[in-house]
């Protein structure tokens, strides 16, 4: 299964995304929701279109505004994920917010949120910025991201290859040359399913680092460091010889060590450091 970015303005857009776009944005908003309003506002027109999809189904969507159509500021808006619980509204927002950036060189972005996913918005650095207000017959908030002076310098990695960060974190953040890698359980991104073995999760993990390392353009000679959690230390040898596959040659610092529990009961989870060149001699 295979999950794809598309980004287009509108007039980009073929009749048959177009009609699929709107038609999701009716089933949700209005169908789902109960509620009628004018979903075409005559923003969608100056607007840059997202969407996910997989196996040629779209599974997340969202439109991104220039400053002065939708609101005074640059805004995303009409975020949708029709398959919940995979992380995909939360990977649809932070490419949203990117594209804001690139081409609208939004230092600040607004949104009206439903109160409810409040918390939802605040995992990709939305606050409250509006006391509630009711729009449609639903109760909304305005929120607000705002660019930080850190922000300038780091990038967020984020990988269809490797499982979705579904929790308040990225999969890696790349600042300064450095990539860092958050831990890596064996998850296959494709269904979500674990492989059974330490062996055979081991490899998981470390494919999922791969699928990251090549999103940022770099691949594992370009790691520098390791931190490998077992649940039980006796799968040290087997997780051992898997992992020497994959730095043939140089090898980087590691830290391994023994935890009383990972993550979906996995036996393994492993986070990298990477550099995007290598120091001279």
């Amino acid at each position: 299964m295979n999950l794809v970015l598309h980004k287009k303005w509108f007039l980009e857009l073929t009749t048959d995304e177009l009609y699929e776009l709107l038609r999701i944005r009716s089933e949700v908003f209005v169908v789902e929701q109960d509620c009628v309003y004018q979903d075409l506002d005559y923003d969608d027109q100056e607007a840059i279109h997202l969407w996910f999809t997989k196996d040629d189904k779209v599974v997340a969507l969202c439109r991104v505004c220039p400053a002065g159509s939708h609101m005074e500021e640059v805004s995303i808006g009409r975020v949708i994920t029709t398959e919940r619980g995979m992380g995909y509204g939360k990977m649809i927002m932070l490419e949203g917010i990117a594209a804001a950036q690139e081409h609208f060189n939004a230092k600040v972005i607004d949104i009206e949120a439903q109160e409810y996913a409040k918390s939802f918005y605040e995992q990709v650095g939305f606050r409250q910025s509006s006391a509630p207000f009711i729009l449609d017959g639903i109760p909304h908030i305005k929120m607000t991201w705002k660019e930080l002076k850190i922000d300038k310098m780091k990038k967020i990695i984020s990988s269809p290859a490797a499982p979705a960060a579904i929790g308040p974190y990225s999969q890696a953040i790349f600042v300064d040359g450095t990539l860092y890698i958050s831990g890596q359980i064996p998850v296959n991104p494709a269904d979500g399913s674990m492989p059974e073995g330490i062996e055979a999760q081991t490899l998981q993990s470390l494919n999922n680092i791969g699928a990251i390392l090549k999103e940022a353009g770099l691949d594992f000679n370009n790691v520098v460091k390791t931190t490998v959690f077992l649940q039980d230390l006796g799968h040290f040898a087997q997780m051992n010889a898997i992992y020497a596959e994959f730095f043939p040659a140089t090898k980087p610092a590691r830290v391994c060590c023994q935890v009383a529990a990972l993550p979906k009961g996995s036996l393994v989870e492993i986070d990298a450091v990477a550099v995007a060149e290598r120091p001279s001699d």
